[in-house]
C-alpha cells in the first residue's frame, strides 16, 4: 500500500471470519516447544518487523498499540482494528472432544510411523 497509493485496505463492516495460525505436532514426537523462538519474537526488533509484514500475534491489546504507535496513521488500525471491529468478527469455538478425536485420528493416519528405535 505504501509502494501503490492506488491500493485501499478495507474491514467489512459485518464483521468476517478471525483468522489463527497454530503450531502443531504429532502426539508420537515429544521434543520440548522451541520456547526460545517463540519468545523472540515478541520483542524487538522481531515483533516491529512481523507487525510490518502483517502478522499480528494474540497479545494483550496494550502491549501492541506500544509498537504500532511507531507505525503510519493508516497502517496502525490495520492491523490492530479498533475494538467495535474485532466484535463484530466471527471465530470457530473450540472443537468439540469428538471433534478433536477426529482431527486427532486424521493426523496419525496421515503421519508416518517414527523410525524403529525412536522414542513414540
Amino acid at each position: 500500500m505504501r509502494r501503490d497509493p492506488r491500493l485501499r485496505a478495507l474491514l467489512p463492516a459485518t464483521g468476517a471470519p478471525l483468522s489463527w495460525n497454530l503450531l502443531l505436532r504429532p502426539v508420537s514426537e515429544q521434543p520440548a516447544p522451541p520456547l526460545d523462538w517463540l519468545g523472540a519474537i515478541l520483542e524487538p526488533p522481531l515483533l516491529p518487523m512481523l507487525l510490518a509484514a502483517g502478522w499480528v500475534p494474540p497479545l494483550p491489546r496494550r502491549l501492541l498499540e506500544g509498537h504500532l504507535k511507531r507505525f503510519p496513521p493508516l497502517m496502525a488500525p490495520l492491523l490492530l482494528p479498533p475494538p467495535a471491529v474485532w466484535e463484530r468478527c466471527r471465530s470457530l469455538p473450540p472443537l468439540t472432544p469428538q471433534q478433536q478425536a477426529s482431527l486427532q485420528d486424521l493426523w496419525r493416519e496421515t503421519t508416518p510411523d517414527p523410525a524403529p528405535g525412536t522414542p513414540g
